[in-house]
């Protein structure tokens, strides 16, 4: 990322420029983002509906390969409506794969909700007022992430040290579910044939109540947040400089980024709260 000029980037000259990107396009479409994102969630949460539930029903050989044939399709759509946001097909085709894209984010939103209470479950008792409060909590920190996350980025210099550090670390997020994804897999894989330290090694740093689990979710909320104001940063530098349709494409991302803290909050705050229950 090219060196920028926080004073330039943060104060644009947007009346001038209608065609291009604006902070209030940003504000707006974020905003209606994530409450389609969390619209479609948090229902599927309260009903314990998960996405493409059928797959959960299987087992054995039958899920592992599925569940891998299905991530790739899904990724291909989701891909696919990315590169979409980033071509001026017409404001009412963008607009609707900006919804759609938000609605995908909802459902795998809803499914890690969904399944952290599931999980966490397994090693403490969660009812629905623990799995209320875990939400509102989690809303209210993620808040003040995401403020703190605006207030602080004028005031970094987001080049030069600073810039490879919070790359760095929002790279670090993405390792951490890549890894922790793969460990899944191979875990359920060598569950089958009766290895099952992987998977309960998983279980156990994702979603559990140790001291080791919890420091894992706190590292994650850090990453995440630093993904945040990586992405919040490249956002804020289209600007005034880029073609007013990418701001569905910037939104999606931010919306995204959001999501992410949420989650890794959400977690952390279950665990706590179950950890507290079954003392």
């Amino acid at each position: 990322m090219n060196e920028f000029n926080q004073q330039e980037t943060f104060e644009a000259t947007n009346s001038g420029h209608q065609n291009t990107v604006t902070n209030s396009g940003l504000i707006l479409k974020t905003m209606i983002g994530l409450l389609v994102a969390f619209g479609i969630a948090i229902p599927n949460l309260m009903q314990g509906k998960l996405f493409l539930s059928f797959l959960y029903e299987m087992n054995g050989p039958g899920f592992f390969f599925t569940a891998i044939a299905v991530t790739i399709v899904l990724g291909l759509i989701w891909g696919g409506l990315y590169r979409t946001l980033m071509t001026d097909h017409g404001p009412i085709f963008n607009s609707i794969a900006f919804i759609l894209t938000s609605a995908f984010a909802g459902l795998f939103l809803g499914n890690a909700l969904i399944v952290a209470v599931i999980i966490t479950g397994y090693y403490a008792d969660i009812d629905f007022e623990m799995v209320m409060s875990a939400l509102m909590i989690s809303s209210g920190a993620t808040f003040i992430a995401v403020v703190g996350g605006v207030v602080a980025l004028p005031r970094l210099k987001m080049d030069g040290p600073a810039l490879k550090f919070f790359r760095n670390a929002s790279i670090l997020l993405v390792s951490l579910t890549f890894v922790s994804g793969i460990m899944w897999l191979l875990g359920y894989f060598l569950n089958m044939f009766g290895i099952t330290f992987i998977l309960e090694l998983y279980y156990q740093l994702v979603y559990g109540l140790g001291p080791v689990s919890i420091a894992f979710s706190i590292i994650c909320i850090l990453a995440a947040e630093f993904l945040f104001l990586v992405t919040l940063a490249r956002s804020k530098m289209a600007v005034g400089n880029e073609p007013k349709h990418m701001e569905f494409f910037y939104a999606i991302i931010l919306v995204n980024a959001v999501i992410r803290i949420y989650v890794e909050i959400f977690k952390l705050v279950l665990k706590i709260l179950a950890k507290n229950n079954k003392k």
